[in-house]
């Protein structure tokens, strides 16, 4: 609401200020999804309470897939791809 006050409704400022946010929190996301991955499924850290196998393998697919989609997104913002 701050934003679209500062930017008097300019719809196209407010669309960049969004992509750009989200921009950001596609490149912060791997750094807090595979740390989370390897802290629950670590048995030494977590004891009892680690992720069972296939937690682990299903949680490791989706980061994998979630910082794909991110890098592709990251370079189709910068125009590196169309």
């Amino acid at each position: 609401m701050i934003f679209a006050i500062y930017y008097h409704g300019n719809e196209a400022k407010i669309e960049g200020l969004l992509t750009a946010s989200q921009v950001f929190l596609s490149i912060a996301l791997p750094f807090t999804i595979i740390p989370m991955v390897m802290f629950t499924s670590n048995t030494k850290l977590m004891g009892e309470f680690a992720n069972h196998t296939w937690v682990k393998y299903a949680a490791w697919f989706a980061t994998i897939v979630l910082v794909t989609l991110n890098i592709y997104l990251i370079l189709q913002t910068v125009g590196l791809l169309k």
